[in-house]
């Protein structure tokens, strides 16, 4: 059995990117089983039913690309999610997920 991931991660993207409509963007824990919580903002799309886990480097690219840091205010508005592999992780360069405006 294959298991799936019910969040965005940097292999989604690797091929294409992906423009998408922001459904809903609430705060849940994203910990593993039998893991201490870890509460963080994810954002829900219309086009898929993978979810992104919001970092703050993202949160301040979607708040530059809607004009709002209002998070009430991205429901409904769309963003383009890439692969970017120059994403550091604790000064390594990893590769991950991006944000931009929509190029319409």
């Amino acid at each position: 059995m294959v298991k799936t991931s019910r969040y965005l991660k940097k292999a989604d993207l690797f091929e294409t990117p992906m423009t998408v409509t922001m459904h809903s963007v609430i705060e849940q824990n994203v910990a593993r089983r039998h893991e201490p919580e870890k509460l963080k903002h994810v954002i829900y799309f219309h086009e898929t039913s993978k979810a992104l886990v919001l970092g703050m480097t993202n949160a301040e690219l979607i708040a530059e690309a809607i004009g709002s840091e209002d998070l009430d205010e991205w429901t409904g508005k769309r963003i383009t999610l890439f692969y970017d592999p120059d994403v550091d992780f604790d000064g390594t360069r990893v590769g991950g997920i991006r944000v931009k405006a929509v190029d319409e």
